[in-house]
């Protein structure tokens, strides 16, 4: 039995009770929001929330919100909201179902420890190609379809962008004044109660999907998708005796290439192989005497990382509602990491911090419904830590 309609039209639950499956095109907008945001719809869901009240902070039970993964068409997504976690980076347009699983995450992601987030492009079935548009009081998006290869194929594409940086809408300024009024640049510095700030901010997403099924077996999917967020905040106070100045910049791209192959009626595979970039500049200048910079405070931080991952997975079902799946995981993890803090009050701190990682893991899944009352899963995975020279087993 599946429970269709949870809470909202297009979000259901499966019989195994293991996910929720929300389907972002047939589900209605809810209310507060102007368009099917799928990070805050997850938070409607019972045992999902969000401590800081934004898009990108998704806790699961209670856990910190980096215990959570999100793919996109099996991409790891390391940003997925724009203007510190305010508007979610995702285009709904070019979003299909997503599966949320939260009170298990399946052995075939293994590195989650309290939540999954499966988001899936949009699936489209026309002979003919689509296009369409959105706008709304903090981006505009636009969304176009188009079969080729005598419609054995399908390639959509989706692009987003702000356009605040051009007008200051109420929605625009109402998120600001959430973030900036009694934030940590007037109240340290006690100097004035009145700061007036100005912060401009450009953000752009796009996505490209490209599905080919060249015959009855197999099918060959790339996706790639792109994200960019640049935030320009300056603010002064009444007297003009601190001036802060702040920029922060993130960028993610991500690519994927997925093929799937069923051998015959009981056994299929599927390989995939994905990378995922992340790159965060911040800076942030208190500027007090315009002729002596010893008296600046200076902070410059970036986070850089890349993730390669590819996995494959073999399923034999050997009759209905009987599904064994055995798989390997490959990970290749190098992230760094740059603080600079100069400080008038405090001593000055720098640290910079560079590793690399290689995960493998194996993985076995068995699932069974024997009849309506009775059915079983089983899944154990072992991940190998190699520059650690150790390993976990999970079950």
């Amino acid at each position: 039995m599946i429970v269709q309609e949870y809470l909202t039209k297009g979000i259901s639950v499966d019989d195994k009770a293991s996910k929720i499956q929300v389907d972002i095109q047939d589900m209605e907008i809810l209310p507060g929001l102007s368009e099917r945001d799928i990070l805050l719809t997850a938070q409607i869901l019972a045992g999902i929330g969000s401590t800081d009240e934004s898009a990108g902070g998704l806790n699961v039970r209670g856990s910190s919100s980096d215990n959570t993964f999100l793919y996109w068409n099996q991409i790891p997504v390391y940003q997925p909201a724009h203007y510190f976690g305010n508007i979610s980076a995702f285009i709904p347009a070019s979003i299909g179902k997503v599966d949320v699983y939260k009170n298990f995450v399946p052995v075939k992601y293994g590195g989650s420890s309290s939540g999954l987030l499966l988001i899936n492009s949009r699936e489209v079935n026309s002979s003919r190609p689509i296009l369409e548009s959105n706008l709304n009081l903090t981006h505009g998006d636009i969304y176009t379809s188009i079969p080729f290869a005598n419609y054995r194929g399908q390639i959509s594409v989706a692009a987003r962008r702000s356009f605040n940086d051009l007008i200051a809408t109420p929605t625009f300024n109402s998120i600001s004044n959430k973030l900036f009024e009694g934030s940590l640049t007037e109240d340290v510095q006690g100097i004035s109660d009145d700061f007036e700030y100005n912060s401009k901010l450009i953000f752009q997403d796009l996505n490209l999907v490209a599905n080919f099924q060249p015959n009855s077996k197999d099918e060959f999917s790339f996706s790639a998708l792109q994200s960019k967020s640049a935030l320009d905040y300056r603010s002064e106070d009444d007297e003009n005796i601190l001036q802060s100045i702040q920029t922060h910049d993130v960028q993610t791209a991500g690519a994927n290439l997925t093929w799937t192959r069923r051998w015959m009626d009981q056994l299929s595979s599927e390989w995939s192989t994905s990378f995922a970039d992340y790159q965060m500049d911040y800076s942030l200048v208190n500027n007090r005497e315009e002729d002596d910079e010893t008296e600046n405070d200076l902070q410059q931080r970036t986070n850089n990382m890349e993730n390669l991952e590819s996995r494959f997975t073999l399923t034999y079902s050997p009759k209905r509602n009987h599904a064994l799946d055995i798989g390997y995981q490959y990970n290749f993890i190098n992230a760094d990491l740059v603080i600079n803090e100069n400080s008038f009050f405090e001593e000055d701190f720098q640290e910079s911090i560079e590793s690399t990682g290689q995960v493998d893991g194996i993985f076995i899944n068995y699932f069974g419904k024997f009849n309506s009352g009775l059915q079983i899963g089983l899944g154990l995975r072992h991940n190998r830590y190699q520059e650690l020279n150790d390993s976990k087993l999970d079950r």
